[in-house]
């Protein structure tokens, strides 16, 4: 099992610089019985032959190995769900490497699936520890009657002084006085809530303080940092995807069938416009001028997607990306992916194979888009609310 039975009696927080696994594995909280319950018995169904490497990975201190793992056990179980035989890691003629899956239907095989990450760099993962183990040096502060917010700019690129910063905050909190902020927060307000700013090598930080209700004031257990507002480049996800993708698109040659990636984008900010960009390119608008010197702007996009770049259509061999928008093992039963077609694909899949939410764009730009048959949750069997339940 990927969770052994066995007492556990803690029932506070994840640090924000704590591994997922270890969390979920501690927990006493009823929401992560059931999630463990979940993925014990996803993991029953992989093939024997494979959960060595995938337990290894999934137990990992290193969040990024865990993330994979726990994406590929999501991906191979949600493919039984759907009727499917799975073939873990096929053997393609004439390349070492091998997918993640060969998808069967009635002894028939249908598509191969791999799955990756959209996440940042090495150096950019780096940075998201340096600021967790800040917040989590920041929870240790003593604000019986305040909590604070936090917006962040930018990224630190070297450890920034969170003892320094919290030695500093404990100060300027236990100055304020909560009635009288609290009272005129209600006439004012969020503007009058008093804030400090704080800059570290490439990370800017704004800390702003929010008084408690007389209710939960001195309540132990209570993390003083209430919310993170991460301000990150609008890009970051687009780049992202359009890198893990390039990454696969040609890893095992040529195949036979259609070719799909499923990525699990792991950021803040993923819409349809950045998935777009990082496909067809990044949208810009075009200035032209007619003989008399009329000027007209129009949309256009740069040759930088990974299905559209300088030499036109390319990484052909992907026939769609199935793309995730930050699954994690708490909200598995709200996530719906997307299921979108390459109109250059060499091998096209067809729409009836899966009944997820597609989108197909035709050359032209213009947009068809199938409802999913079941939502996520249906496909599951998970009752509402779950693991809340």
């Amino acid at each position: 099992m990927l969770f052994d039975q066995k007492p556990r009696y803690y029932t506070g927080y994840k640090k924000y610089s704590g591994p997922y696994y270890n969390y979920i594995d501690r927990s006493a909280r009823k929401a992560y019985k059931y999630i463990r319950l979940l993925l014990n018995d996803w993991f029953s169904r992989f093939p024997a032959s494979h959960q060595n490497d995938l337990e290894a990975r999934f137990r990992s201190s290193d969040d990024s190995e865990y993330l994979s793992a726990f994406f590929e056990l999501y991906l191979h179980e949600l493919l039984l769900k759907l009727g499917f035989e799975v073939e873990i890691h096929p053997i393609i003629e004439g390349v070492s490497t091998h997918p993640d899956f060969l998808v069967i239907s009635n002894k028939k095989s249908i598509f191969y699936l791999e799955s990756t990450m959209a996440i940042g760099s090495h150096d950019e993962m780096a940075a998201e520890k340096l600021k967790n183990i800040v917040y989590d040096t920041l929870n240790k502060m003593v604000s019986p009657n305040f909590s604070i917010s936090v917006s962040v700019y930018g990224k630190p690129n070297t450890p920034p002084p969170g003892a320094k910063w919290r030695r500093f905050l404990e100060k300027k909190l236990s100055e304020l006085d909560p009635d009288e902020i609290g009272a005129r927060e209600k006439i004012e307000g969020p503007r009058v809530l008093p804030s400090w700013s704080r800059k570290h090598d490439g990370w800017n930080v704004v800390f702003r303080a929010n008084p408690k209700s007389p209710k939960t004031r001195g309540k132990p257990g209570v993390r003083p940092v209430e919310l993170r507002m991460e301000r990150s480049e609008a890009r970051e996800a687009e780049i992202n995807i359009r890198n893990a993708i390039e990454k696969k698109a040609t890893k095992y040659g040529r195949l036979n069938h259609p070719y799909i990636i499923a990525i699990n984008v792991i950021h803040e900010f993923c819409d349809d416009f950045s998935i777009i960009n990082a496909l067809f390119g990044e949208e810009i608008i075009i200035e032209t001028r007619t003989l008399k010197g009329i000027k007209y702007f129009g949309p256009s996009r740069n040759p930088n997607g990974a299905w559209w770049g300088p030499e036109g259509h390319q990484n052909t061999r992907v026939s769609a990306v199935l793309i995730f928008k930050e699954l994690l093992h708490w909200n598995i039963a709200m996530q719906n992916p997307m299921l979108w077609h390459n109109p250059w694909a060499n091998i096209h899949l067809t729409p009836d194979i899966l009944p997820l939410a597609q989108k197909l764009i035709n050359k032209e730009g213009r947009v068809k888009q199938f409802k999913a048959k079941k939502n996520i949750r249906e496909i599951f069997n998970l009752p509402p609310n779950w693991p809340n339940i």
